[in-house]
């Protein structure tokens, strides 16, 4: 394949003809809208600079000096009805052309408000975000040719997810921790999105897959406000609103100042909608209330009650309120008996839900809180034409906090995981044109990145309101036994507190184990140069720096006095130069750059992990040279057809948890997985051929064939001490893996119809030496060790090549839209209903993801996905202010897509054999168990742990082997058939979410 790729640029060069003439600019052509002819000397301006041209006698226009971002265009023409075009998309390293339509003037002129038409726009436009369903980064990623969604995370030409780099009009708002995908900012905020594989600027470092830049000025000015709901959905609603207002404007009396405010909130009361699968069992609501009893001493202990003289009975939690409230209505002391109060309890816990997930069946959603969100971001421009200067502030905040869910947990929910997560940015950019020839840009601006999960503090919880962030338990640890005083005595347990009283199965006791804390930052500063040497030159150079401060502290067994935690709070920094050529000649743009990182660490390992006494030796981590390559060739074949060829030699640190986890902790306690300041850094070489081919004024094709090698990716090693027996895990550069496949898109839009097609094929292979870095563990007891050096031998499983586990390999996307203007359609009342009407249906197909079976490593697939979603818009103008009405349904099929199946069967609801009748034959459970006995002789009888009276049917005292069979045929099933297993895979979820219906009503002024 490379040596294809070599041929094919080689050969191409030979032929080229070269000569002078510009590339790469914002190109575009006007013509007549009644007889398709193009308009010489109409007069193209960038509204709000003075920025202009006129087109040439075919009706042709260039349009330089224009920076990345989003522009109002204004065309006019004497005899012709001037026109605005709106939200046109510029990026300096993409070729694009514009088609402007006009039409002959009326007696009563006026300006005419239009859209991009014509093909070859670059990257993505804020009008086509707003119009997809569930708008916003995620869904536009999800439509992109190349892209891959697996389990949440982004994937671009088969890299994983933290290879992507993200930017918002130009700082890196990328997640260095965990590599995790983040909804930065509200969906209306986007003026335009740019992804870009192979082949994306020198200036853009660490990054191995590409790039996603979001560019959030604008030109045009709109006020307005949103509320989107799926209360239409009637009873199986999720209790979804989101609430946006957005502003865009100059400042009054200072018309060389703009500004933008966008602001979006979300709350969600069901988080996880879901399609039930085929054997859900459905339980009788008849015996809620008898399971609510079993909570009032869930977390009691049987023990002597205090001012009994030694008796036993249950103690603590609501066993003592009972007991209290009971003696006072004995006495006369209350109106109220103990037991009467928990039969109120139990009945306002049933209303509300809060009856550990017993609100289950009263609709298709699982209990859970929900989440909320909310997101701001704002940005002011101002012009100094004086010093031919923009100085631009932008910023953006968000929150997203949820309730997580667990199968283990779904009867003791409340005392499983939430999340936080908070971002924030603020950056200042000053931009400035020297000369013609010369200009700069120099930028400043801090990020930061806090997220928290653990178990929530439900007593601080009720006070709460919406907009509050949640209150966790805390990490107190007042005596400093490394037990956290919050989680002390709370471990959980699977034990009989469910609706089956069968143990095993469910957490009916204690605290989810995980409680972590993180806080990134960095400190930004980059200058950029751009110089036109001559007519064919151009040479662009910059310098990045950046300061960041990491924190982690993590504890995975907070009740326990020897957990598994870790601790770290570091200052790394990179600094990096760059500089890049591009040669612009008749027919042929070559571009060439370089770009050097260098990575400080500025962390210390530990001498020797072995030496368990030595706690104060550290070796400074050495500091990290990267070296980035790109060169480029676009060859203009014609007016119509371009070929393009990219190499490139693509760096990335690796992300912080591989170079600091656990650098100081002590290896005795076992099962410890250490990370490597000093990793070799991963990188990739990659190869991309391309041509674009535009079909009269309508359409266009591009092809597009990549081919990666990646080295250098982390794994994990077994190291023990012959000595001494002790062994670690650590982190290593030891994979490797080959990416190659395809793209093709295909965007149809006629110019004198409302019509308008894009979709776009992906095809990929990708395989790695492995496909997970946490592969060591699996060593360990799969290949045996070797006596002569006591290193495990590698199992045979994970030595060859295997798919890597978001390899799809094929995806379809076709989309589909019918825009009508407001004079379409029959009048009917003295209106036309289908005026001013927008219709989308967006369509996506894709094949499954590998998984394991039998232990072989991704040899099955998933089965084909297949989903579309409509979005209709009803735009209705009211003198000075538009009204819109949006109905938008997902999945409008309501198939039932596959997401996740137990590999060891490969279905949605089957785990494995169950147990049979003889295996409890002849076996039964009494409901108390003999003891000591009393001062008098008699026997003291304890209530046996393993009775429940829910699972002795029939409430004789005695579980006998019917009844322990049939309540663990109705355990097994609720817990194999649950909507969000975790051992299923990929995911946990059985199917992808049903039909879901949303209205949106908006107010445009």
């Amino acid at each position: 394949m490379r040596r294809v790729i070599c041929s094919a640029v080689l050969l191409w060069s030979a032929i080229l003809s070269l000569a002078a003439e510009n590339a790469n600019n914002l190109e575009g052509l006007v013509i007549d809208g009644a007889t398709g002819r193009g308009l010489e000397k109409a007069k193209i301006t960038i509204v709000g600079t003075t920025v202009e041209s006129r087109t040439d006698i075919n009706g042709y226009f260039i349009l330089d000096s224009l920076r990345a971002g989003s522009y109002t265009l204004r065309a006019e023409k004497k005899g012709f009805e001037p026109v605005m075009v709106k939200e046109v998309l510029y990026y300096p390293e993409r070729a694009s052309i514009l088609f402007l339509k006009l039409w002959p003037a009326s007696p009563k002129k006026q300006i005419v408000e239009s859209k991009p038409i014509g093909t070859d726009q670059p990257g993505i436009a804020a009008e086509q975000i707003q119009n997809m369903p569930e708008p916003g980064l995620g869904g536009v990623l999800r439509q992109a040719p190349g892209t891959v969604v697996y389990t949440g995370q982004v994937h671009l030409r088969g890299g994983d997810h933290d290879e992507i780099a993200y930017f918002v009009d130009g700082f890196d708002v990328s997640d260095r921790h965990f590599g995790n995908f983040s909804e930065h900012l509200p969906a209306g905020a986007m003026a335009g999105i740019d992804i870009t594989g192979p082949g994306f600027p020198i200036s853009i470092g660490q990054s191995m897959s590409g790039a996603v830049d979001i560019v959030t000025e604008r030109a045009s000015d709109d006020k307005g406000i949103k509320w989107t709901s799926d209360m239409i959905h009637g009873s199986v609603n999720s209790g979804y609103n989101r609430y946006e207002t957005f502003w865009n404007s100059s400042v009054p009396k200072i018309p060389a100042m703009r500004f933008s405010f966008n602001a979006e909130v979300m709350d969600n009361k069901g988080l996880i909608a879901y399609n039930m699968p085929e054997k859900m069992f459905i339980p009788d609501h008849s015996k809620d209330y008898i399971w609510a009893d079993t909570l009032y001493y869930s977390h009691s202990q049987w023990d002597t009650v205090p001012g009994s003289g030694g008796a036993y009975g249950w103690v603590g939690d609501w066993a003592d309120t009972i007991r209290y409230y009971d003696s006072l209505y004995t006495a006369g002391g209350s109106d109220i008996s103990g037991q009467q109060m928990w039969e109120l309890e139990k009945l306002d816990r049933l209303a509300h839900g809060r009856m550990y997930g017993w609100k289950e069946w009263d609709q298709p959603y699982l209990p859970h809180s929900g989440s909320n969100s909310y997101k701001l971001q704002g940005r002011t421009d101002y012009r100094i034409e004086r010093w031919k200067a923009k100085a631009s502030l932008s910023w953006f905040a968000n929150r997203e906090q949820e309730s997580k869910y667990s199968t283990y947990f779904k009867y003791n929910l409340d005392n499983y995981y939430a999340q936080l997560k908070k971002e924030w940015m603020l950056g200042l950019r000053f931009k400035q044109d020297i000369s013609p020839k010369t200009s700069y840009s120099l930028g400043i601006n801090r990020f930061s990145a806090k997220t928290q999960t653990g178990v929530l503090d439900t007593a601080a919880e009720k006070e709460r309101s919406w907009w509050q962030d949640y209150t966790f338990l805390p990490d107190a640890d007042a005596n400093g036994d490394s037990i956290y005083d919050a989680y002390a005595g709370q471990g959980y347990a699977y034990n009989t507190n469910n609706p089956y009283g069968v143990p095993g199965y469910f957490v009916g006791y204690g605290l989810a184990r995980l409680w972590r804390k993180t806080a990134d930052s960095y400190n930004g500063l980059n200058f950029k140069m751009n110089h036109q040497l001559n007519e064919r030159n151009n040479l662009e150079g910059g310098i990045d720096l950046k300061k960041y401060r990491i924190y982690l502290k993590e504890n995975s067994l907070p009740w326990n006095a020897y957990p598994f935690k870790d601790h770290y709070d570091f200052d790394p920094a990179n600094l990096a130069i760059y500089l890049q050529e591009k040669l612009e000649l008749k027919d042929l743009v070559f571009t060439a750059g370089v770009r050097l990182d260098r990575f400080m660490p500025n962390a210390g390992k530990k001498a020797d992990n072995f030496n368990l006494t030595d706690t104060a030796s550290y070796i400074e981590a050495r500091d990290t040279t990267m070296f980035s390559l790109r060169l480029g060739f676009l060859h203009k074949v014609s007016q119509s057809t371009s070929f393009r060829v990219n190499f490139g030699r693509y760096v990335q640190q690796p992300s912080w948890d591989y170079l600091y986890k656990q650098l100081s902790v002590n290896i005795a306690r076992g099962n410890t997985l250490i990370g490597d300041p000093e990793l070799s850094v991963p990188y990739t070489i990659a190869y991309e051929a391309g041509i674009s081919r535009r079909f009269g004024r309508s359409s266009e094709l591009d092809l597009s064939l990549y081919y990666k090698d990646v080295y250098n990716l982390i794994d994990t090693t077994y190291i023990q001490d012959t000595c001494t027996g002790l062994n670690y895990i650590g982190y290593k550069n030891n994979r490797q893996a080959n990416i190659r496949g395809l793209e093709l898109s295909y965007e149809l839009e006629p110019l004198e119809k409302g019509f308008t097609l894009k979709g776009n094929y992906s095809l990929q292979v990708a395989k790695y030496t492995t496909s997970a870095t946490i592969i060591a563990n699996y060593y360990i007891y799969g290949g045996g060790t070797d006596p002569g050096c006591a290193d495990f031998f590698l199992d045979p499983r994970y030595i060859n090549e295997c798919f890597l586990n978001w390899d799809q390999r094929h995806k379809f996307v076709l989309n589909m839209g019918w825009d009508f203007d407001h004079d379409f359609g029959p009048r009917i009342l003295g209106t036309r209903p289908l005026a001013d009407l927008s219709i989308s249906l967006f369509n996506i197909a894709y094949s499954g993801f590998p998984y394991s079976i039998l232990e072989k490593i991704n040899t099955e697939r998933m089965p084909w996905t297949f989903n579309t979603d409509l979005k209709m818009v009803k735009t209705i103008p009211l003198s000075k202010t538009k009204v819109s009405i949006e109905l938008e349904i997902l999945n409008l099929f309501n198939r039932r897509n596959a997401t996740g199946v137990f590999p060891q069967t490969g279905l949605t609801d089957a785990y494995g054999t169950p147990l049979n009748y003889d295996d409890f034959a002849g076996k039964m459970v009494l409901d108390s168990l003999p003891g000591t006995t009393d001062a008098v002789g008699d026997t003291v009888w304890y209530p046996n742990p393993d009775y429940s009276k829910w699972r002795d049917l029939n409430g004789d005292g005695v579980i006998d082997d019917k009844e322990l069979y049939l309540t663990y045929v109705a355990a097994y099933n609720d817990y194999v058939n649950d909507p969000y297993n975790s051992l299923r895979y990929p995911e946990s979820s059985a199917y992808a979410l049903p039909r879901r219906v949303r209205l949106t009503l908006g107010i445009m002024f």
